[in-house]
């Protein structure tokens, strides 16, 4: 029996020798371990999708113009507004779709996109329902697009629903050279365009946001491309008195708002979440739109 024990306690003495050499200075060891997490927490915790940054705009955006995803099937007549605006969208002329990949806004579903593909005689474009009422001189125009046809006015208003308006400004537009405008008219001509050498046409998504204000901050017109500040002037504080409809897709565009160069007036390409707001975005807000939407 003694024997016994005493094998037993060398046994227990080598085995405290083993785990004192581990755990000695001058060692080291390696481990690996899988972590599962089953509940998608990141979604719940913070903005996710397009949809969430929207709605949190919303809150600071009293009486919203208009807020549509623009992600109907093909074929449907309205544009749904999610906001509290009660101004749905209609859809005038043919109605396509996109659902290639990447897409803008990837974590929102359904990931279609509109499609119009416009001629001069046969327009594709969407108008709201209600008119603007008075002239609007704080605003936010936002939406984003992908195309590469290089003219067309995005968004902008008009004093007709349907056709082509005889008064049009406070719109953002694609410039022959593939750059971006956005042009007022106040006893003259009111625009800003994104620095020369870069083209927009080129078949991938951007954003675009565009703000009027006479206030602070933010004053005068700026235009953002991308997330970031892309043109600007304080000297532009106000626009024409002109009531009508935001129309996106298809307008009015005379050579004049493009340096004399003639443009196509549709909008050829893919459209996804277009939104009016009766405030001035900050920058901080236009960063997250974009970082939320970007492309996947």
């Amino acid at each position: 029996m003694r024997d016994r024990r005493r094998a037993g306690l060398g046994l227990l003495a080598a085995a405290a020798v083993a785990a004192a050499a581990l755990l000695a200075p001058g060692t080291s060891g390696s481990f690996t371990a899988a972590i599962t997490n089953t509940t998608d927490t990141a979604k719940a915790a913070t903005q996710f999708t397009c949809s969430d940054v929207f709605a949190a705009v919303r809150t600071k955006a009293a009486n919203t113009y208009f807020e549509y995803t623009l992600t109907e099937a093909a074929g449907t007549t309205g544009a749904a507004d999610s906001s509290a605006a009660g101004n749905p969208g209609i859809y005038q002329g043919t109605h396509s779709t996109d659902t290639a990949t990447p897409t803008a806004c990837p974590n929102d579903a359904p990931k279609v996109a509109y499609a119009p593909a416009g001629t001069a005689s046969a327009p594709q474009y969407v108008t709201t329902t209600n008119t603007v009422g008075a002239s609007p001189t704080t605003f936010s125009l936002v939406v984003w697009f992908k195309t590469s046809t290089k003219s067309g006015r995005l968004i902008g208003l008009g004093n007709q629903q349907t056709g082509a308006s005889g008064i049009y400004d406070r719109q953002v537009y694609l410039q022959p050279t593939g750059q971006l405008s956005f042009g007022t008219y106040l006893n003259g001509y009111q625009i800003i365009t994104s620095p020369s050498g870069r083209d927009y046409a080129d078949g991938l998504w951007h954003q675009v946001v565009a703000t009027l204000t006479p206030g602070t901050p933010n004053t005068g017109m700026s235009l953002y491309v991308d997330g970031a500040l892309a043109a600007a002037n304080t000297a532009y504080t106000s626009a024409q008195s002109n009531t009508g409809y935001w129309r996106i897709g298809y307008d009015s565009l005379g050579s004049s708002w493009t340096g004399g160069t003639a443009t196509n007036a549709s909008f050829v390409g893919s459209i996804k979440y277009a939104a009016a707001y009766r405030y001035a975005l900050s920058p901080g807000e236009v960063r997250s739109m974009y970082s939320i939407g970007l492309p996947a």
